[in-house]
């Protein structure tokens, strides 16, 4: 299998708190580029900002009965995931799985990008979400 064509998206930014969160990354230049979003299919709201550089963050926190970021949430906060488009989710996944990658979650749909989404993480990195990018 050839390796994967990655479009570097956003970083993922794990937070107890999505309004504290903005509030900071505001005061160091960045601006909202969504609404906030409620993905009860994920269990996390989320809310999108971006710099003058075009570096794109995604700040997640549970939702209420939800508890699938506590384990990152250590301090409060902090990096959660790289996230990357790509042309064929299905291929991508198989080709990280056959190179020792776990699957943590997915593919699953993702109301933010309105498509399927898989997270995955090797041994010695972050977690890396992949996005079926459907353009």
């Amino acid at each position: 299998m050839n390796i994967p064509n990655l479009l570097f998206d956003h970083i993922g930014y794990a937070t107890k708190s999505v309004t504290d969160s903005r509030i900071f990354f505001k005061s160091i230049g960045f601006e909202e580029c969504s609404d906030e979003i409620d993905d009860e299919n994920l269990g996390v709201r989320i809310l999108f900002m971006i710099d003058k550089s075009g570096i794109k963050i995604e700040l997640l926190g549970n939702l209420p009965k939800s508890n699938i970021l506590n384990q990152f949430l250590g301090f409060g906060r902090g990096l959660y995931h790289l996230a990357y488009k790509v042309k064929n989710l299905a291929y991508t996944v198989a080709y990280y799985r056959q190179n020792g990658f776990k699957v943590l979650k997915g593919p699953i749909y993702a109301i933010a990008f309105q498509s399927e989404v898989c997270f995955l993480m090797a041994k010695n990195g972050p977690i890396i979400e992949l996005i079926e990018d459907l353009e």
